[in-house]
């Protein structure tokens, strides 16, 4: 089974929540998804954070371990044509 992490599984994993923890490591890695869209609401949350550097280096860990990181949904789009385009004129 796969899944999609959304940002609150992830913040409740980075903060050692033991439910989410159990559940999540339960799976294999390559099951554990995690969207760009999350990553960088992480990504933003660990810059605000009060220890930055130590949070950023907790996500960098966590993200990993999952599925879909975002070095590889860049070079999934990179060679996707399943891009929706779009024949109506542009309006100004």
């Amino acid at each position: 089974m796969n899944f999609l992490v959304d940002t609150n599984i992830c913040i409740y994993a980075l903060k050692q929540n033991p439910i989410v923890l159990e559940r999540l490591l339960e799976q294999k890695p390559v099951d554990v998804g995690l969207s760009v869209i999350t990553e960088a609401e992480l990504r933003t949350g660990a810059a605000k954070s009060t220890s930055p550097t130590r949070t950023a280096r907790l996500l960098e860990i966590f993200s990993a371990r999952s599925r879909f990181s975002t070095s590889c949904l860049r070079t999934r789009s990179r060679t996707s044509s399943s891009a929706p385009s779009s024949s109506a004129p542009a309006r100004r």
